[in-house]
């Protein structure tokens, strides 16, 4: 026999006795009634102690006797009575409020795989709401338009009068103003908005590292020896009204000869064009960074078009790093791991406070810097 912390081990013939003594003691306690019906068992460390083994062991034992089912074991992690599932897992969807937006099918999709892993792990399935009135586009080279806090609030309404009682938390896009989540607090107590920052205090938030993705876009432009440099905010919403915000900041931060006039909106297919002739009249090599693939991937082709040598005279920086600027000849972009911000939006719902997740970014080289 030797000794294991301050247990001794024993042979492994009797550990096996031991272990099936424990079991049937535990199916003991079940038939009398020791636990009340949908209380949890004590945690294995708790079993551990009570029965002289390790808590790993004990653990073992609960996982056997799950397998025979004579346990149920929650998402949680806590062991029931196999008796008392229907009880206790009263499996309530993950809500996610998603505008239907053909420029973000690819970031929605990488989204929606981390949503849905994340979601099976926990036992859980995905409520999919999408409302046309979010948001309206007839023409990828119109920007879109967003429904006003009006139109969210009736659009929440509807929602929350029909599935409010049926979802464990909601998963909210970028566009959701925070002014319309307030009125709803009392109505569920789980939220989480992905792609932006929160002002709320009772609502979750996962979103890019904002202050990396200026640094990096900054750093890289002016490493590659682009005298001055333009963001470009190609429509209004959150995420990109914030990554404006934070190039500001980061440029007043890191000494960059950057302001608010440098902060570009050419969001038509004309304003495009007659940007790219701007920038063809430039004495100075241009960077321009802008935190949307889809508007990167038609400037470029605004570029070629005006006889603009990219990257020789324009650099040409993207912000999201979908598979819309990869291909055979790719485009340089920051990448946003679309799909972790899933994973921990719904980590988010399972927390029991509200939370801040900062999702990384990183440099992806390419033929356009």
């Amino acid at each position: 026999m030797t000794i294991q912390g301050n247990r001794p081990l024993l042979p492994v013939r009797q550990q096996s006795k031991k272990n099936q003594k424990i079991q049937e003691q535990i199916r003991s306690q079940l038939k009398r009634g020791e636990w009340a019906t949908g209380a949890p068992l004590p945690p294995a460390r708790e079993l551990a102690d009570m029965h002289g083994v390790s808590s790993s062991t004990a653990y073992r034992i609960l996982v056997a006797l799950t397998k025979e089912g004579v346990l149920w074991q929650h998402s949680n992690g806590r062991f029931y009575a196999a008796a008392a599932q229907h009880l206790v897992d009263t499996v309530q969807p993950f809500a996610c409020m998603l505008p239907r937006l053909q420029l973000w099918n690819l970031v929605l999709q990488e989204i929606m795989h981390g949503v849905t892993q994340r979601s099976a792990q926990f036992k859980r399935g995905i409520l999919l709401i999408h409302n046309p009135a979010l948001i309206l586009q007839e023409n990828i080279n119109v920007p879109p338009t967003y429904a006003d806090a009006a139109m969210q609030e009736h659009i929440l309404t509807e929602f929350f009068a029909t599935h409010a009682d049926s979802c464990e938390g909601i998963i909210f896009d970028n566009v959701w103003r925070d002014e319309v989540l307030a009125k709803f607090r009392d109505r569920l107590k789980r939220m989480v908005v992905i792609n932006r920052k929160t002002s709320l205090d009772f609502v979750s938030a996962v979103f890019p590292n904002f202050h990396r993705c200026a640094l990096l876009a900054f750093a890289h432009l002016y490493a590659r020896g682009f005298e001055k440099i333009y963001f470009v905010s190609p429509h209004d919403d959150f995420y990109i009204e914030q990554a404006m915000e934070m190039g500001l900041s980061t440029a007043k931060l890191i000494g960059a000869n950057f302001g608010a006039a440098d902060i570009r909106t050419p969001r038509t297919l004309e304003a495009r064009q007659e940007f790219a002739q701007e920038l063809k009249r430039s004495k100075q090599r241009v960077g321009v960074y802008c935190p949307d693939d889809n508007w990167s991937y038609r400037f470029h082709h605004d570029l070629r078009d005006a006889g603009v040598d990219c990257p020789g005279r324009v650099g040409l920086l993207s912000g999201i790093g979908t598979p819309a600027v990869g291909g055979a000849h790719p485009m340089s972009t920051l990448k946003v791991d679309f799909e972790k911000m899933g994973e921990l939006a719904v980590d988010c719902l399972r927390a029991e406070t509200p939370k801040s997740e900062r999702v990384d970014v990183t440099l992806n080289l390419g033929v356009t810097t």
